[in-house]
């Protein structure tokens, strides 16, 4: 796995207890359901690899890492929406745009009830020292 090999890359590049900060798109995002393959955060070639919190913390610990904080935020869900809705349905208009506001304070209401839902995931991560 290529994400394994750039995460081991980078343990060996950080001074003992090391830290490294990930921002990556959240495969478990609500918009990713919604909209799957129209999704904003696959945006290939630059997204080769998507993450959740759950494989994120995986690829980190089989990289000599571990995680100290991560957190699934909101700021442009409704920027994410609009995108999808636009390239799923080609539709473009105040209404869509009204839309896409709602679905940003769905997202921030559905936060409270699962913090993972988030559409990035932020995650601050320590090398850890084997001796």
């Amino acid at each position: 796995m290529i994400q394994l090999l750039s995460l081991k890359r980078y343990s060996k590049l950080l001074k003992p207890e090391g830290k490294i900060i990930i921002l990556t798109p959240n495969t478990q995002s609500i918009a990713h359901c919604l909209f799957g393959f129209y999704w904003r955060g696959l945006e290939p070639p630059r997204h080769i690899h998507l993450f959740n919190s759950n494989n994120l913390k995986v690829c980190l610990q089989k990289s000599g890492f571990l995680a100290l904080e991560q957190k699934s935020f909101s700021a442009d869900s409704h920027k994410i929406y609009l995108w999808g809705f636009i390239q799923k349905y080609h539709a473009e208009s105040l209404y869509d745009y009204l839309l896409a506001l709602l679905f940003q304070c769905e997202e921030f209401r559905s936060k409270k009830i699962c913090e993972a839902d988030g559409e990035d995931l932020f995650l601050v991560a320590q090398k850890i020292n084997i001796l």
